[in-house]
């Protein structure tokens, strides 16, 4: 099989079949036909049509012209779908767990092969996540979801109620402790992830 050249003549070696179904995917998914794509994108429908089959290709202009016609970046047209998207379920989730940890994390995200961690976290009533402060590398954010806990950072104490949120540098030695009645839950963003 000979050179595929692009739009702008220059030489590849086959056209991109994937590139062209997340094409197609996404107009379908915006409601825009062949037309009102190309013409959105400065580009022919018949041109358009054989990039979406992946019987040609187009230049790196043209395909930036494509993902701002789409709102999408253009990065957006080569990631690989099934790893740039998961959802994890509520009987899905992973159970991870510290020594010495007074409170139970479900991961919710798929792994800790990602840039960030999130984690529910519950704490029973007069439980504390470690029976001492202690610190890592990163940074963390946490929003209380159901009771008051206190947030032992350094040398400050802040009580916290449903609805509040804290962020905080990991590196200052920390722990956070059910002070209300009944099990408290937080949701933490955590990154780099620490587990």
């Amino acid at each position: 099989m000979g050179k595929t050249r692009t739009d702008d003549g220059l030489p590849v070696d086959r056209p991109s079949a994937g590139i062209g179904e997340k094409l197609a995917s996404l107009r379908k998914q915006r409601g825009l036909t062949l037309v009102e794509l190309a013409g959105a994108a400065g580009t022919s429908p018949s041109f358009l049509s054989q990039l979406e089959r992946g019987t040609t290709n187009a230049s790196i202009d043209t395909l930036r012209r494509i993902a701002t016609a789409l709102g999408v970046p253009m990065f957006h047209l080569f990631v690989d779908e099934p790893s740039a998207l998961w959802v994890v379920r509520r009987n899905g989730r992973k159970r991870l767990s510290y020594p010495d940890s007074g409170a139970t994390y479900e991961l919710l995200v798929p792994d800790l092969n990602r840039e960030m961690e999130l984690v529910l976290i519950t704490l029973d009533e007069g439980r504390a996540t470690f029976d001492a402060p202690f610190s890592h590398a990163g940074h963390e954010c946490d929003v209380v979801l159901e009771g008051e806990v206190q947030f032992e950072i350094g040398s400050r104490l802040e009580a916290l109620e449903a609805g509040d949120a804290i962020y905080f540098d990991c590196t200052i030695p920390h722990r956070f402790v059910n002070v209300g009645h009944g099990a408290a839950r937080l949701l933490s963003v955590v990154s780099p992830p620490t587990f």
